[in-house]
């Protein structure tokens, strides 16, 4: 059996490679159907009821009673709500909880202790599913069996209304009035299971199918790995995240709409209202509540359309501060969709397809420049927490891409065949100093990578030109950006008038206690920070959690490569270390600065704000330095080897990433 005529399928020969992709798929798919399963996602659940009361009184042999009415078919659940002890704790005993059909067969029942229920204030019960149920009543019942300290069973919740008419709680037999078991029905839908299954099912086979051409081909280049592995794996995770949960992704579908319609900047009126004028729709899709967006509504939302003829104000709030130029592909992406058709969620498409595809090329460009360590830059593109700026509509895709290839460029520039800096690279230097400025300024230190450069590669092969050229670059960026600034600063007023220019003011006149604070935000956020940029928690508000699997494996992946590469080994002069060293520090002070200027609360103890994609442009640095320290570690398996399993690993850990979001969207969390 042949992949093709150079790739022949050896099973036999190849069964480790086999053995570890089912092995790895398989504990991917165990523990995403117990998170489907202990979150209820393939259910359609009923609301609960407020709880206001509680029994008064109970004996041994005392019976509650709850009848309720299916409302669909496939019930396989009930849930019974109860409330945590109100007095004192010693109250024990025994009691037996179940559910019964309209016949009085028990579909479930088991013997708890009151103590249990302390502790699992949830009760859930599954029973074999009811595949006719609809309409048909089943009833929910607690039996004391034994009672020890109290005779009040305060742990049962109750209300005083009966919002659900066809429900009747019964007392030891009487049917009693306003009053029910705090219970949520819930029923299997199988279409949640039907899409949740073929979702998987195609994931798999398509990551299966890429893993394989990455094993069995041969002499793969890290920039052809980039190409199989990178885009397919931002592609995937695009079309299962919805717009707008991705971070921010509200904000920056504003900002990017109103540069679709050439408002470079966001206006501002007499009265200091900003927004500018978009068709009607704009808003009402940014507005739609992110949480509720999810797979069985997409279809609702796909029908959200923009006006022809009608326009209201869009206003893109604190994103209005930020550089159109970050927003371009974006921009030119919602225009295009917009002359294709009106439906607003496809025109998102075409805006985050167009951010993906210049992010993508920039990356590529950054890999194939690379003279050397070109893994330090493949790993993080890898990220999960990179592929959702990828994919989306955020400017982090310009920023990070960009970043990646001015440091490649210099890099290429420095230890290439290129014999010397002409004003064409200069040229290329400056635009690219500027675009990174404009995104975000606290990357501007990356200019001062331009030192490293040997001052042979300049004119007449001199330091002072060296430092000349440096020094028009790194001033023409920073007047750009300057200028910016000083027009976009009016935007920071609107929603904090003032702050800014205190807070610089008093980190200036106490630079110790604001050195300190510093420290004590690094130190105090450093494991979460560490993780949260290696991808642990993914989307607006974290809500879809990759836990430790995908961080720490990316981790010692990524610092395996950085000590063991040979090629990062006696690369760096002393003073090139040095440049390096003073261009990450100088960024990461530049960014506590800025968090602490715009998101800071006066009087907060610790810089706020901080996550750790904002650390992203600077990693590959970060691990150059490390790999170059460690001079005598060198890696005793194939080049060749390494690229694959690099492939392979981020392959299988973004699968991983992007079944967690799949399960996150199924329904309503």
């Amino acid at each position: 059996m042949k992949l093709n005529e150079n790739i022949p399928l050896d099973f036999k020969k190849n069964w480790k490679f086999f053995t570890i992709l089912v092995v790895s798929v398989l504990l991917m798919l165990l523990f995403t159907t117990y998170i489907v399963s202990v979150t209820n996602k393939l259910y359609d659940i009923t609301d609960v009821k407020k709880a206001t009361g509680v029994v008064e009184e109970v004996t041994i042999g005392t019976v509650l009673e709850e009848q309720f009415l299916a409302i669909e078919d496939n019930l396989e659940k009930v849930i019974v709500h109860f409330e945590p002890y109100a007095d004192d704790l010693s109250c024990g005993g025994e009691v037996t909880i179940g559910i019964k059909d309209e016949s009085g067969m028990v579909l479930k029942e088991e013997k708890i202790t009151r103590n249990h229920i302390k502790n699992k204030t949830n009760y859930e019960m599954k029973f074999q599913k009811q595949a006719k149920s609809f309409g048909k009543q089943y009833t929910i019942f607690i039996r004391f069996e034994e009672l020890q300290g109290k005779e009040k069973f305060y742990t049962l919740a109750m209300t005083d209304k009966n919002e659900a008419k066809t429900d009747k709680f019964y007392y030891n037999g009487e049917l009693q009035e306003n009053q029910a078991i705090i219970y949520q029905s819930l029923y299997r839908n199988q279409d949640k299971v039907t899409l949740l299954g073929i979702t998987l099912f195609l994931l798999i086979s398509f990551v299966s199918i890429l893993s394989g051409i990455l094993h069995y081909k041969k002499n793969w280049k890290v920039e052809n790995i980039f190409l199989l592995v990178v885009p397919a794996i931002s592609v995937m995770f695009m079309l299962t995240m919805p717009t707008l949960k991705n971070h921010d992704e509200r904000w920056h579908w504003l900002r990017a709409y109103e540069v679709a319609e050439g408002h470079l900047m966001t206006p501002i009126d007499e009265n200091g209202v900003q927004g500018s004028e978009a068709p009607q729709g704009v808003n009402a899709f940014a507005n739609l509540s992110w949480r509720k967006i999810t797979y069985d509504r997409l279809r609702l939302i796909a029908e959200m359309r923009l006006s022809k003829t009608e326009t209201e104000r869009i206003d893109p709030y604190t994103e209005a501060f930020y550089s159109f130029v970050s927003y371009i592909p974006q921009a030119v992406g919602i225009k295009l969709g917009s002359l294709v058709t009106k439906r607003v969620y496809f025109i998102t498409y075409a805006g985050r397809m167009m951010n993906l595809a210049a992010a993508m090329a920039m990356l590529y460009f950054a890999i194939k420049l690379m003279p050397f360590g070109k893994k330090l830059l493949l790993v993080p593109a890898m990220i999960p927490i990179a592929i959702e700026g990828f994919s989306s509509l955020s400017p982090d895709a310009i920023t990070i891409s960009m970043s990646f290839l001015f440091i490649a460029y210099i890099f290429h520039l420095a230890f290439g065949e290129k014999t010397k800096v002409e004003w064409k690279e200069k040229a290329i230097l400056l635009v690219m100093s500027i675009v990174i400025a404009l995104s975000k300024i606290v990357y501007l230190p990356l200019v001062g990578l331009i030192l490293i450069i040997p001052k042979e590669k300049f004119k007449q092969g001199s330091q002072k030109w060296k430092v000349i050229d440096f020094a028009i670059i790194a001033v023409l960026a920073t007047i750009v950006n300057l200028i910016w600034l000083a027009i976009a600063g009016k935007y920071l007023a609107v929603f904090q008038e003032g702050a800014s220019s205190v807070k610089i003011m008093q980190a200036i006149q106490n630079p110790i206690q604001f050195g300190q604070m510093i420290l004590f935000s690094i130190i105090y956020g450093q494991s979460t920070n560490t993780l949260s940029l290696f991808g642990t928690e993914l989307g607006y508000f974290e809500f879809v959690k990759t836990y430790a699997i995908v961080p720490y494996v990316l981790i010692g992946l990524y610092l395996f490569i950085a000590v063991t590469d040979s090629k990062l080994k006696d690369k760096l002069k002393r003073y090139q270390v040095v440049w390096i060293l003073l261009v990450i520090l100088a960024t990461i002070l530049l960014l506590f600065m800025s968090l602490y200027v715009h998101w800071t609360a006066s009087g907060s103890a610790y810089i706020q704000g901080i996550q750790g994609r904002y650390f992203l442009p600077i990693l590959p640095l970060v691990m150059l330095l490390i790999g170059h320290r460690f001079k005598k570690v060198q890696s005793t398996y194939p080049e060749e080897k390494i690229n694959k399993v690099v492939g392979i690993t981020g392959l299988l850990i973004n699968l991983f990433a992007i079944m967690q979001i799949v399960i996150s969207n199924v329904s309503v969390t």
